[in-house]
């Protein structure tokens, strides 16, 4: 008997915990695209780059044709850039350039593909010829 009524209290202690983990919290709550938006853009200013992806990602898929749209997936290309990852930055800049040709960042990202290849590219006093 005296068993039983342990085994049921862990388990009622095991349920209550398992069961508080599912509350929701701030970083799961729908905000719109310009408040998602300025959390990424905050984090980009703070030098978190890997949580600002993660931000710029949400509006990138959550609100593609939002006002910040564009915005976002400049800064999600300029995190990468920061990051040094330059051919999946020069992949997002151009993701920019395809799939919103009318944003005013259009020539910056042609300019940043540029400069994300120059990145990649061996140093000068090296050989230049492919093999």
């Amino acid at each position: 008997m005296r068993h039983n009524l342990i085994l049921s209290l862990l388990l009622t202690i095991t349920m209550l915990i398992l069961l508080s983990g599912c509350h929701s919290s701030d970083l799961t709550k729908n905000l719109p695209a310009e408040e998602r938006f300025e959390i990424g853009k905050n984090k980009f200013n703070d030098e978190d780059y890997l949580e600002a992806i993660s931000e710029f990602e949400i509006v990138k898929l959550q609100y593609p044709a939002s006002a910040v749209a564009d915005d976002a997936q400049y800064y999600l290309a300029e995190c990468r850039f920061k990051l040094e990852e330059f051919l999946i930055a020069a992949v997002e800049y151009q993701e920019l350039k395809n799939n919103m040709p009318a944003s005013p960042l259009v020539s910056t990202c042609q300019y940043k593909i540029g400069l994300s290849y120059y990145m990649l590219a061996p140093k000068s006093s090296l050989d230049q010829e492919f093999l």
